[in-house]
């Protein structure tokens, strides 16, 4: 309640003899005045309700949730794919040894396909297919959409494991590393050595 009309309130008692009619004139103005300071609104403002301000929260944590799964998601297909890339080579490179003959890789922005040669012999081309770990007939594996390989096109593991030239020509093992790359949210290098073929 503002200060003069609790100033002219008390003159006018005093000068009128109306203490009772006073209390009244209180009464009828601070009860409200509380009532209203008690619940945190005054009379005439308005404001966000508890319901509003949760279904906004709601709201919002709801889109978060949706855009940091999208990213993460990305992510994870991206590496996922890494992963099976690096493994892919090193399944054509054990099965070079594990057959003594060449073990061709061939790849394109989004596939990697294993062939293998018919006989042993380090001048052999690649003209059979290779089974897959699911048990289809031929290895094709297929990147998932957005993510692209780069930077090789091709690769022969010899007989005991080792990356050759190319054009073949009589098992000349390669004299540089060479490096293969997953591009997607996660960009991954694979690298195999010269000689050894290791795969990391």
């Amino acid at each position: 309640m503002p200060k003069w009309i609790g100033c002219y309130l008390l003159r006018r008692a005093c000068r009128h003899d109306e203490l009772p009619k006073l209390q009244h004139s209180l009464r009828d103005i601070l009860v409200p005045q509380m009532l209203a300071d008690r619940n945190f609104v005054s009379v005439g403002e308005s404001g966000f309700t508890l319901v509003e301000m949760v279904a906004v929260i709601v709201i919002a944590a709801a889109l978060a949730a949706l855009v940091i799964s999208r990213i993460d998601q990305n992510r994870f297909s991206s590496r996922s794919f890494a992963d099976r890339v690096r493994e892919s080579l090193q399944y054509a490179q054990k099965t070079a040894i594990a057959q003594r003959r060449n073990v061709c890789v061939a790849i394109s922005s989004n596939t990697l396909t294993l062939t293998r040669a018919a006989s042993n012999g380090d001048v052999m081309g690649c003209t059979l297919t290779i089974a897959d770990a699911s048990g289809n007939s031929s290895f094709v594996l297929s990147a998932p959409s957005g993510i692209t390989l780069s930077g090789l096109t091709a690769l022969v593991f010899g007989a005991q494991g080792q990356p050759l030239k190319q054009p073949l020509n009589n098992g000349e093992v390669l004299t540089t590393d060479t490096s293969l790359t997953v591009n997607g949210s996660y960009s991954a290098t694979i690298t195999i050595e010269k000689i050894t073929g290791l795969i990391h």
